[in-house]
C-alpha cells in the first residue's frame, strides 16, 4: 500500500514538474462581447446586462462594434471598478483576457524560438 502510494505521488510530481502551461491550458477561447454579456447574465436580467454592457462601453468611450482585445480591457477595467456583481464580473473577464493574451505571446515566442 506504501508504495501505491509513494509511486502515485512519484508519477504526480513529474507531471507537475514537465507540465506545459500553455499546451495544458484547456480549451480557453479570446473573450468578446457576447461572451461578457453572457457572463452578466449569470446575475442579471437580459435587459439590465444589455445595459451595463452599454453603459461601461460609452463610459470609456468604445462604440458597440469595437471589440478588439485592447478595447475590451478598457471595457473590463470600467466594469472591474463597480462594487458590485458588474465589479466580480468585470475583474473575472479582466483577467481571462489578459491571461489569453499573455498565453497567445507566450506560445508565439515559444514558436519564433522554435
Amino acid at each position: 500500500m506504501k508504495t501505491m502510494f509513494k509511486n502515485i505521488f512519484k508519477n504526480f510530481l513529474n507531471a507537475f514538474i514537465n507540465y506545459d502551461p500553455i499546451a495544458g491550458y484547456g480549451n480557453l477561447e479570446i473573450s468578446d462581447p457576447k461572451y461578457a454579456l453572457k457572463n452578466l447574465r449569470t446575475y442579471y436580467s437580459k435587459a439590465y446586462a444589455e445595459i451595463v454592457w452599454d453603459n461601461s462601453c460609452e463610459a470609456v468611450g468604445i462604440s458597440e462594434g469595437d471589440s478588439s482585445p485592447e478595447d475590451l480591457l478598457k471595457v473590463y477595467k470600467h466594469m472591474s471598478q463597480q462594487d458590485d456583481l458588474v465589479g466580480v464580473v468585470g475583474r473575472s473577464l479582466y483577467v481571462k483576457l489578459l491571461t489569453y493574451l499573455k498565453l497567445s505571446e507566450k506560445t508565439i515566442n515559444q514558436d519564433a524560438q522554435a
